[in-house]
């Protein structure tokens, strides 16, 4: 079975330390938990540009290189790699390509070229949905609400990581999963094995 990965509060968190970097240069202090979408700019209650713009300086001070897992992330991602076809793919910037594929390749030692990049969020490439159609993928590990209820009305099983911002997504090929540990046990499940959790390698 072929599975799509999102990276970013997926495997590796990102919004808490965007959400500094954004009030350390005057915006909005927001906490975490009261995140409502992954449209950060509505969050920020700031134009889409700036939000870029945040990006940006998120990016030069290298927290991309500096990375904090995601609760029980890598013990998933290495038995989804282990027993599965996995394939990353990101809304990422392209600008920091390099720094997300030594990563992964790093970190789980999937090879470039499994590490896709979209354009869902900068626009101007193909869309997660369009490619895990043409990769043959038909399940995919997200937590963005928009995406994620596209992707489902368009016919891929999603497995929806719990967060704040994902409270109102609700469809029959969406399944929410409060943790990794949750998400293991309904891969098996989609794959036709026994719903108990599944020993993770280290």
């Amino acid at each position: 079975m072929k599975i799509a990965i999102d990276i970013d509060e997926v495997v590796v968190k990102f919004v808490e330390r965007y959400l500094e970097v954004a009030k350390s240069r005057g915006y909005k202090s927001v906490l975490y938990e009261d995140v409502f979408t992954y449209n950060l700019w509505k969050v920020l209650e700031i134009e889409k540009k700036v939000m870029f713009d945040i990006m940006e300086e998120y990016n030069l001070m290298g927290y991309y290189k500096d990375v904090i897992f995601v609760e029980g992330a890598q013990k998933g991602v290495r038995f989804l790699r282990d027993n599965y076809d996995i394939y990353f793919i990101t809304s990422r910037p392209k600008s920091i390509s390099k720094v997300t594929r030594d990563l992964i390749f790093n970190e789980f030692g999937v090879l470039g070229d499994r590490v896709i990049f979209s354009g869902d969020v900068l626009g101007g490439a193909k869309n997660k949905d369009e490619i895990c159609r043409e990769l043959g993928i038909k399940v995919i590990i997200e937590d963005s609400e928009d995406e994620s209820l596209g992707y489902a009305k368009n016919g891929l099983r999603v497995l929806l990581l719990d967060k704040p911002w994902n409270q109102s997504v609700k469809h029959e090929n969406v399944c929410r999963c409060r943790d990794w540990g949750e998400i293991l046990e309904r891969v098996e499940v989609l794959d036709g094995h026994d719903s108990s959790e599944p020993e993770v390698k280290e």
